[in-house]
């Protein structure tokens, strides 16, 4: 009988566990894998980073595709544009950002200057291994003291007042041979904005078209007055 029993007791302890298997929650998921970690910028490395065609190339590309701000140009802004930039493991370029600039919109033609190199690095090295490399490269902005004593001949795009539009003028008769008529229309758009340098340049090419060398020289000098940065050098050319 006691034998009838415990079989009982096993019979419904067996059960038991079974059912409360059954019940139980079912284990929760495995934590996810941690993030995978950025690659590392490096700074320094065995093999730096270079140009397709080394220093020379990335220099005589840069200065043949920067195109001097019309802006800075007037203002006779000069100095060091320097970027930052990080160069990939596939020779790509990323974070391009400006660290220091001279202003009038310098900055952001290095900066577009440089984005055209995209593509054209060797990657740096380190230990025998392609990593991501932080560079900076200076870009100086330097005017040229020479100047082609030419008409400026493009037209305003944006009118913002008569004298835009008497300059507008002007170019279109010089460009008919019409210097006396060109002079009248530069000289109006001269009255509406006195430091107009473009106008008041634009007539003095007109005034030695035209042989007319004091009122060339004149100009000039304004230009000076007005601190146009190629001026100097056209004083010793047509005023000396």
């Amino acid at each position: 009988m006691k034998s009838i029993q415990y079989l009982l007791v096993a019979v419904i302890f067996a059960f038991s566990i079974n059912v409360m298997a059954q019940d139980a929650p079912p284990p929760p998921p495995p934590p996810p894998p941690p993030p995978l970690e950025a690659p590392e910028i490096f700074k320094v490395v065995e093999e730096m980073p270079s140009y397709e065609g080394g220093l020379e190339k990335l220099t005589e590309f840069i200065y043949s595709n920067l195109k001097y701000p019309e802006s800075a140009k007037n203002k006779n802004i000069e100095g060091l544009v320097v970027i930052r930039y990080v160069v990939d493991v596939d020779g790509s370029l990323s974070d391009v950002a400006v660290i220091r600039d001279i202003g009038e919109k310098c900055g952001e033609e290095a900066e577009r200057v440089l984005k055209l190199t995209n593509g054209k690095w060797i990657p740096g090295k380190q230990r025998g291994r392609k990593v991501k490399v932080q560079m900076n490269l200076p870009i100086r902005f330097k005017l040229d003291n020479e100047v082609e004593f030419v008409l400026q001949n493009s037209p305003r795009k944006v009118i913002d007042n008569k004298g835009d539009k008497f300059y507008n003028k002007g170019i279109a008769a010089y460009n008919k041979g019409k210097y006396k008529k060109a002079i009248k229309k530069f000289t109006k758009s001269i009255s509406k904005n006195g430091r107009d340098i473009s106008a008041i340049f634009n007539r003095a090419v007109t005034y030695q078209k035209m042989g007319m060398a004091d009122e060339t020289c004149s100009d000039i000098k304004k230009l000076e007055k007005l601190k146009y940065n190629a001026a100097h050098s056209l004083i010793k050319k047509y005023c000396e």
